[in-house]
């Protein structure tokens, strides 16, 4: 059994602070794999080529396809970035492309990453809208079931627990970690794998064991000032779904 670690984002996101040379170095460190992703793009790999093929690391781009988060994690996920509608891949400003979720999920697909998983899938924000379960879960690998940002309000994790226990998808625990080790220490997912194409094939076929760290609010503390930004950042933004006017609305779609 090897431990897996999902959803770390570098400091090429705009909002995450790991260094991708020191996430290595605690991957090797420790014993663990670790997946690394940055919002809408793979610049990041480009300048620590070290760390992109190191064994260690599983690469990925949380993608935002219209208001519905995405993750996507494989070796030539920079082949998108010759398709003219995921340009934004080589910047590392902006958070949203001009895709929509079916179209995104199909282009994924459709360009072989090794696997597709949503991240936080009922949370207000960047959920998927409940419209849309039954025809676009049944096309990814995966469901994050615990997501360290929203820990807090575990109602939303319960919900995507049902979610993946719904349509039988991969149960995955995400730290969504921006800042720091400690989130690091907090959940992890167990797999009877060798190598990171055998933890690909692992996700693909539900064969994770997402585990909780019981002092998960303790090692995630600093990130919840992180999670107050995210939400404020998207009231704010102008070109964001996220409105108080309508945010009763966007609750009613995701249940």
């Amino acid at each position: 059994m090897l431990k897996f670690i999902s959803h770390v984002h570098t400091i090429y996101s705009t909002d995450g602070w790991h260094n991708p040379d020191c996430v290595l170095k605690y991957a090797i460190k420790n014993d663990v794999y670790v997946e690394l992703l940055a919002h809408n793009h793979w610049a990041w790999t480009k300048l620590y080529p070290r760390v992109f093929k190191s064994e260690r690391i599983i690469a990925g781009i949380e993608f935002r396809f219209g208001g519905t988060d995405v993750i996507a994690c494989g070796d030539n996920l920079g082949e998108l970035a010759k398709d003219k509608r995921f340009q934004i891949l080589k910047l590392k400003t902006k958070r949203r492309l001009n895709v929509s979720l079916e179209e995104g999920i199909e282009i994924l697909r459709k360009n072989s990453v090794e696997y597709i998983y949503l991240p936080h899938p009922t949370f207000p924000i960047a959920g998927i809208p409940k419209k849309d379960y039954d025809y676009l879960i049944p096309k990814i690998d995966g469901i994050e079931v615990w997501n360290g940002l929203i820990s807090l309000f575990p109602f939303y994790n319960m919900k995507a627990l049902n979610l993946a226990e719904k349509f039988h998808k991969t149960k995955i625990a995400g730290i969504d970690g921006h800042l720091g080790d400690a989130p690091l220490k907090s959940c992890y997912n167990l797999v009877e794998a060798n190598s990171k194409d055998e933890i690909y094939e692992a996700v693909r076929k539900n064969r994770l064991k997402p585990h909780i760290n019981p002092l998960y609010p303790i090692l995630s503390a600093q990130d919840y000032g992180v999670l107050a930004f995210l939400i404020l950042r998207d009231f704010l933004n102008p070109s964001s779904n996220i409105k108080p006017s309508n945010f009763i609305s966007l609750i009613k779609q995701l249940y």
